[in-house]
């Protein structure tokens, strides 16, 4: 998922929402959530 400014291509941030734990990723936000219920809940935050 990635956040944008209005008509800028170049994301502000971006946010990766996983259920398992994954690598560090230095250039986006990861988010884990204990299982896809959680994540579904992030997701619609």
């Amino acid at each position: 998922m990635t956040l944008h400014w209005k008509d800028d291509p170049k994301p502000l941030e971006q946010i990766c929402l996983v259920d398992v734990e994954t690598a560090l990723d230095l250039h986006r936000t990861t988010i884990i959530c204990k299982n896809q219920a959680n994540l579904l809940k992030a997701f619609a935050l």
